[in-house]
């Protein structure tokens, strides 16, 4: 996340003018109006060693200061996240003021925070209904498959039904002309 594009050549857009510093900090500069400030885990955690060694008080620990994100598997939503960041600034040598004439490129903490997010009970709702989605559907159509084919079953019953019956039921002489033929005997 933090590298300078020497593991990952695609974050080298995030170095302006090329100029990144080791490994480990993201330069926030231009989104804090021209000040030096980058962003680093806490402790600098998983940073270029250069950066603990240029401070003292620094250890870095797993437990305390490494991102970590839950993430639902079948669908990639985050269910929580915690971030754990840290706020430096590059201090450097500056020719120009005598304070800063002999001061070696550093970078110093300044303070850092955690974010946390988790997700809402009427998100989580969401995310459940969209995990049955697909139950729902194949249950959905099978059933609208198997209401076709009965109603289908039950046509062809009555049709095969209304032919026997249609048979059976054949009137060979009407009754018409029975009455005619009697009145014609007397």
């Amino acid at each position: 996340m933090f590298d300078n594009g020497e593991n990952v050549p695609s974050r080298r857009c995030y170095c302006p003018n090329g100029n990144c510093g080791p490994s480990g900090a993201l330069n926030i500069s231009s989104c804090r109006y021209g000040a030096p400030a980058f962003v680093s885990m806490p402790h600098f955690y998983l940073a270029d060693p250069s950066y603990r060694d240029a401070i003292t008080g620094m250890s870095p620990d797993k437990e305390k200061h490494e991102i970590s994100m839950t993430i639902e598997p079948t669908t990639g939503i985050p269910i929580q996240v915690k971030a754990k960041l840290q706020l430096n600034l590059l201090i450097e040598p500056v020719e120009s003021m005598s304070m800063f004439e002999n001061i070696n490129k550093t970078y110093i903490p300044m303070l850092w925070f955690t974010q946390e997010a988790n997700l809402t009970a009427s998100y989580a709702s969401q995310v459940k209904l969209l995990l049955i989605l697909p139950t729902l559907g194949t249950v959905t159509c099978f059933g609208i498959a198997g209401i076709g084919v009965l109603i289908f079953f039950i046509g062809l019953f009555v049709y095969i039904r209304q032919k026997w019956r249609g048979e059976d039921n054949q009137v060979l002489l009407s009754k018409y002309d029975g009455d005619i033929r009697n009145r014609s005997d007397m």
